[in-house]
């Protein structure tokens, strides 16, 4: 019985499984049809290697078949080619229904044919070895005809759905890309927003794994950017991208949150304690030496707000809340820290918290107009008002607006705790007046945030409430920060102030010298009044320099018609230096905290300026 020796269709890569089992049989039908001592399929169109190919399958069977060793061994050491043997190797196969047929020393013969598609492309090649004297009969070539269509056919099936999966793996790398791009970044290369927060979300979904959120923005950097330019306001924020990086763990998920905001969430250990401080610490100081490097070493200072994972809530939105909280505390300490969340100290800034409460609290009439009273420096006499919001809560007593920072980030609760602190304002100085009459000629100054001036019904509002409590708009002054005027001329926020000061109303510049722009707000914004900080007016003799800036306030402020109001004042000391250098009035503790109406000392309103500042 002959030595059969399958085909090598299994070694070969090119052919998915099921195709090679496929040719696999028709290979093994081959050699029983023919007498054929090999049948190689092979879907390589390169035909140089073949013989090689042959000759090392067929040794596996030369320690079982002697004769066949010798007829290997005059294959691999005396080959004679014949014409159609050298067309052979060098892959010039015709397209023709005859075999190509090249003898060996021993009588070994070869046989091969191209394998053709259907549109005439070559697919590959079978190759058929036979012993001496089995060289086929003309029955049995028709045969192999037979099954090379077949073996062609399947091969172009291949070929076909080769290509088509080629084709779908490019346009799932296309995708991958096009879903990559679309979730990162492009200034940073970090995760964007949305792609943060989806990641972070699928994180998030164990109780058993710690984790810490860390939401940190660059301090000030809306002063860097105006500063230095906007071409390093980017580099700034790509080097702040890079740092961190370095700074955590290749886990954690980083992600550019908006403008100067990123986020970071990372698995915590069991004892996360020191990890975690250690890591704030790392993360800080790399941001440091990224901006150092760019030859600014003195801006490089972060924020951070830091909650975790579940002890403070156990989903994104409540743990992005929490570590949001954290970062607005860090604010205001200063900045240039880092606050892990505390439930029991930092829920007043919490704006879900404070908003349902704060929202109970105006239904209910527990937000109720304070008032300090604003003094002429010359006359002593008593000016005006400034209306200051209080929450008058049931359990912890009189609240001051640092104790509900959160309910003036929400558009809605600003403006309506406005109309509440006007409606109110007004109407308690009108009952008064009746056992007063001196208020009515005090100016009443309110303060309205950029929510009130983008809303073009405020004006009408306005006039609405005035009308109803018989108050007019000469009485009526309206503070706002440098930060509300940060937009052009061409905004909503200019269009009301303009209106406003066109009814009669002031517009006084509020918190002045301590915000960005400031001069060119004096020049092109309607503006009536100036209010000193207090930063500048407390402590004169700790700040050499106190006066003169005063002083050069003062006079830009004469030289432009408007009247100048120094806050803050509390002491004897600065009460006369902010006479001596010609502010026209003053408000503070040393005259009065703000109070209730009814806390309101039953004077004609008259201070003697003299005696306290002497």
């Amino acid at each position: 019985m002959k030595q059969m020796m399958y085909p090598i269709v299994r070694d070969t890569p090119d052919f998915g499984s099921d195709l090679a089992d496929l040719l696999d049989q028709l290979s093994e039908t081959a050699c029983a049809l023919c007498s054929a001592q090999a049948c190689v399929i092979d879907p390589a169109v390169d035909l140089g290697d073949m013989f090689d190919t042959v000759r090392t399958k067929m040794q596996q069977t030369a320690d079982v078949d002697p004769a066949m060793a010798a007829a290997i061994k005059d294959m691999s050491d005396e080959l004679r080619l014949t014409q159609d043997a050298q067309a052979l190797r060098t892959g010039v196969l015709p397209r023709s229904g005859g075999v190509l047929r090249a003898t060996f020393g021993g009588g070994l013969a070869l046989y091969g044919r191209c394998l053709w598609s259907s549109q005439g492309e070559p697919l590959g090649r079978l190759t058929m070895v036979f012993a001496p004297r089995d060289a086929p009969k003309s029955d049995q070539i028709h045969a192999i005809d037979l099954l090379t269509d077949t073996i062609a056919g399947a091969l172009e099936a291949f070929a076909e759905r080769r290509q088509l999966m080629e084709t779908l793996a490019r346009s799932e790398m296309q995708a991958a890309a096009l879903r990559r791009k679309s979730e990162t970044d492009p200034l940073t290369r970090l995760e964007n927003s949305a792609s943060f927060e989806a990641k972070s979300r699928q994180r998030l979904t164990n109780d058993a794994q710690k984790y810490a959120l860390i939401v940190l923005d660059i301090d000030h950097f809306k002063a860097i950017n105006d500063l230095y330019g906007h071409k390093f306001g980017d580099t700034y924020l790509r080097s702040m991208a890079q740092a961190l990086r370095t700074a955590v763990p290749d886990s954690a998920i980083i992600g550019r949150l908006g403008g100067d905001e990123f986020g970071i969430l990372l698995e915590l250990p069991q004892t996360s304690g020191a990890y975690l401080d250690g890591l704030i610490v790392r993360a800080r100081a790399a941001v440091q030496r990224s901006i150092a490097i760019l030859g600014k070493p003195d801006i490089g200072r972060v924020s951070m707000g830091v909650s975790l994972f579940p002890n403070h809530a156990r989903d994104f939105n409540a743990l992005f809340e929490r570590a949001d909280v954290a970062l607005y505390v860090s604010k205001r300490m200063g900045r240039a820290t880092s606050t892990i969340f505390d439930p029991h100290h930092h829920d007043r800034f919490n704006m879900g918290v404070i908003n349902s409460r704060f929202r109970k609290a105006l239904l209910q009439r527990q937000i109720v107009p304070f008032f300090q009273p604003i003094y002429d420096l010359a006359s002593g006499a008593r000016a005006g008002f400034e209306v200051l919001s209080r929450w008058d809560d049931p359990q912890q007593g009189i609240l001051t607006p640092d104790m509900f920072p959160a309910a003036f980030n929400d558009h809605l609760l600003s403006e309506q705790l406005t109309r509440v602190m006007i409606d109110s304002a007004l109407a308690t100085i009108t009952r008064a007046q009746a056992h007063q009459p001196e208020l009515a000629k005090c100016d009443i100054a309110v303060n309205l945030t950029s929510f009130d001036l983008m809303n073009p019904e405020f004006v009408f509002d306005l006039q609405s409430s005035l009308s109803d409590h018989e108050v007019s708009w000469e009485r009526i002054t309206l503070e706002v920060t440098e930060r509300v005027m940060l937009g052009d001329r061409n905004g909503q926020i200019y269009r009301t102030l303009s209106e406003l000061r066109m009814r009669g109303a002031k517009v006084a510049l509020d918190d002045f010298g301590t915000g960005y722009g400031g001069l060119r707000h004096l020049d092109d914004w309607p503006v009536d009044v100036l209010k000193i900080d207090r930063y500048f007016v407390q402590s004169p003799t700790s700040r050499p320099h106190a006066r003169a800036v005063i002083e050069a306030m003062v006079s830009i402020a004469r030289a432009c018609g408007f009247q100048v109001v120094a806050e803050g004042v509390e002491t004897a000391e600065q009460l006369h230096l902010v006479r001596d250098v010609g502010c026209d009035m003053a408000q503070g503790f040393i005259f009065s905290r703000p109070v209730s109406m009814a806390q309101m000392p039953q004077t004609d309103g008259q201070v003697d300026m003299a005696g306290l500042s002497a």
